[in-house]
């Protein structure tokens, strides 16, 4: 009997007793979840940052003569080749003095070949032909320091590039080395 009272007991106790407790426990507490569905998505980086370019080649382009500006080719932000003429400087008097230089060489050629040409007659004399050859000498030397002078009055374009803010305009007297125009490498 003793054996049937325990065996009755933990039997009970097991399932009996949850049942008893559960009226008078309190509540679990409820959980909410939420959930979501995920789908990959194009997205879009943006990236910021702060710094400084700086361009392979930049100029300012000055005259190296003074003279008054007759043509203007160029414009804002337009791309030039290396050799274009950018700025014209009136230079017609330089013009001119080439012409009559490139005269005077002509005629003291050929004075000089006409001479050499009487030399094997022994019909001049060695200082008369020295003479001739320096003459054709001295005017070659000035056709070349007009032609060289006459560039300095023609601005070309050092290296190709973009042309950028200018500070000339026709008809205005510049200096040696006042700035006219900016040129930047953009390559």
């Amino acid at each position: 009997l003793l054996i049937a009272l325990l065996i009755t007991g933990v039997i009970s106790y097991k399932f009996i007793m949850p049942k008893i407790m559960g009226h008078f426990a309190p509540p679990m507490p409820t959980t909410h979840v939420e959930t979501l569905v995920l789908k990959l998505q194009p997205g879009s980086e943006s990236w910021q940052a702060m710094g400084t370019v700086k361009a392979a080649q930049d100029i300012i382009v000055s005259s190296e003569v003074s003279g008054t500006i007759e043509k203007l080719n160029i414009a804002n932000g337009s791309q030039v080749n290396q050799s274009d003429v950018l700025i014209t400087i009136r230079h017609q008097d330089i013009a001119a003095n080439l012409q009559r230089d490139e005269a005077a060489l002509q005629q003291k050629e050929l004075f000089y070949q006409r001479l050499q040409k009487l030399i094997p007659k022994h019909a001049i004399s060695d200082e008369a032909v020295s003479e001739a050859k320096s003459a054709y000498q001295q005017a070659k030397a000035a056709v070349n320091a007009d032609r060289a002078l006459l560039d300095k009055y023609i601005i070309r374009a050092p290296f190709k590039g973009q042309i950028g803010l200018w500070q000339a305009d026709i008809g205005q007297l510049v200096q040696p080395g006042a700035p006219l125009v900016t040129l930047t490498a953009m390559t």
